[in-house]
């Protein structure tokens, strides 16, 4: 396996998610925003899942993400991919979707730099470039939640600042419980916690295993 584990390339689970990826990225890239407020709304309305139950609409996001992950460009300097989320959210101010892809947009930019192996391997100016990105997102976040936390969407993605931050361990458990009380069932937003908790971010496996029992009781 690797540090960033999915599944095989040739499973079902595969073809969905990486389908939902294609799909984004030419919608973004044809600028086409109509088109992406409507993909996501419709995951949002339905509750598609993909084969091992995963909402579509996670994976809507993480598309987002994974999108801008392969280049790194400091944040303030020119960025023609960042210019378009901009235009995107101009055009629909008041849309959940257009904030969170914003959002998703900057955690992708952080992990350009970041990768996904342990933080010893990571250069200083790296690190630092990672973590101006990962504040913004979780700024940005915090800015925007009282118009997109009615999307789980928010929930699931302010949980990576808090993994990638070292935020304080009740911090985190606030956030996770407030996500599963108004989204339940969203079983992403405590497998983020899960890896806050996890050995390579300084935790421990108790506390994974605390975590998975804690969701259960709203999942």
């Amino acid at each position: 396996g690797t540090a960033q584990a999915g599944p095989s390339e040739s499973s079902p689970e595969y073809a969905e998610r990486n389908g939902i990826y294609l799909q984004a990225k030419a919608l973004l890239s044809d600028e086409n925003f109509a088109g992406l407020e409507g993909l996501a709304s419709k995951y949002r309305r339905t509750g598609e899942t993909t084969t091992s139950g995963t909402l579509k609409l996670t994976h809507f996001y993480e598309a987002i993400t994974n999108l801008y992950e392969s280049e790194q460009i400091p944040l303030g300097e020119d960025d023609p991919m960042r210019d378009r989320m901009a235009r995107w959210v101009k055009k629909y101010p008041r849309s959940a979707t257009s904030h969170l892809a914003m959002a998703a947009s900057m955690l992708g930019r952080g992990m350009a730099y970041r990768g996904y192996g342990y933080s010893n391997s990571i250069s200083a100016e790296d690190s630092a470039h990672f973590h101006a990105y990962t504040e913004a997102a979780s700024k940005y976040l915090a800015e925007h939640k009282k118009q997109c936390a009615s999307d789980a969407g928010w929930y699931e993605l302010a949980s990576f600042p808090a993994v990638r931050l070292n935020w304080e361990a009740t911090d985190m458990l606030a956030l996770v419980d407030e996500g599963m009380a108004r989204h339940p069932g969203n079983t992403m937003i405590p497998f983020v916690a899960a890896q806050f908790f996890s050995p390579k971010w300084g935790g421990l496996p108790y506390a994974v295993e605390s975590t998975g029992r804690r969701a259960l009781v709203t999942v």
